[in-house]
């Protein structure tokens, strides 16, 4: 069963469960709740813990055995240490530099978060920036 038929079945509605996840993620949104819903992305460590605790389920209710070995196959432990060719489907690069204290404390924040990696961080903030540009759009046509 997946996150969006655990919600229907126990009658909730969207609206219901990102103002619960509010209180852990402050970006939360219908529509990041929708793609989540639709598994386009996973959510962070923290996020599936309240949605677990608030739907009353495991997290193996709302996402498969191997969405949920990805998190291993991610690990550091299992990672190789040679240098592979990139075959990412994203190709785009955007970089910026940091200090070496700042990095150290980013990638501790992105750990604790719950994140895969920075780059996992970076695209789920990628994507919350475009659905708050979206919103305000929408806001200044309506007003």
């Amino acid at each position: 069963m997946n996150l969006k038929q655990i919600r229907e079945k126990n009658k909730y509605r969207q609206t219901d469960i990102v103002d619960y996840l509010k209180q852990i993620e402050p970006c939360m949104s219908i529509p990041l709740l929708s793609i989540i819903e639709h598994g386009v992305v996973l959510t962070n460590k923290e996020t599936l813990k309240a949605l677990c605790y608030f739907l009353n389920v495991s997290p193996s209710d709302i996402y498969t055995k191997e969405e949920m070995n990805l998190a291993n196959c991610m690990s550091r432990e299992n990672a190789t240490h040679t240098k592979k060719v990139d075959r990412h489907r994203n190709t785009c690069r955007p970089g910026c530099r940091l200090s070496e204290t700042a990095y150290k404390s980013l990638k501790t924040a992105v750990h604790e978060l719950g994140y895969m990696s920075i780059q996992d961080w970076f695209n789920n903030m990628v994507l919350k920036t475009m659905l708050e540009y979206e919103r305000q759009e929408r806001t200044e046509i309506a007003g």
